[in-house]
């Protein structure tokens, strides 16, 4: 009888880590789903590279231009003591976002986002101004390399 019970003991513990095994993937799915659900693909991305030396300048332009069509303007240290820098740019129909995306500290991400996950994409020939008006301001940076992706 103690065979028995230690063969049922360890099918039942095989079946059921089984069965732990199947739930946790398909809480694991679930979870991936929600997650990108929740997160927003950019619309438009502009890829900086400047003179580290010239970040403030970078920013000054992008306040500029946020000014200019009367955007909500951010800029945030995230973490960085001074080194890292995060751009918030909100519009009615946009949101902008800028971040440094090398350790090198002179290559810049600025992505164009609908205002908020799974909400309206703005209009493209709108997102097209802006990056057009956008890259403007920002080519008077000497030796600025700008890239569309």
């Amino acid at each position: 009888m103690s065979i028995q019970f230690s063969k049922l003991s360890t099918i039942t513990r095989l079946f059921i880590g089984a069965a732990l095994f199947v739930l946790a993937c398909i809480g694991l799915g679930v979870s991936l789903t929600n997650f990108s659900e929740g997160s927003q693909l950019p619309i438009k991305t502009l890829r900086i590279v400047i003179d580290p030396v010239q970040r403030e300048e970078l920013f000054d332009q992008l306040l500029k231009f946020s000014d200019k069509h009367a955007f909500k303007y951010n800029l945030t240290d995230y973490g960085g003591q001074g080194k890292h820098f995060l751009v918030y740019i909100l519009g009615d129909n946009i949101k902008i976002l800028t971040v440094e995306t090398s350790d090198v500290l002179d290559t810049f991400s600025i992505r164009f986002y609908a205002p908020s996950p799974g909400g309206q994409a703005p209009d493209k020939q709108m997102v097209n101004e802006l990056v057009h008006d956008l890259k403007n301001f920002i080519v008077s940076i000497p030796n600025i390399k700008i890239t569309e992706e």
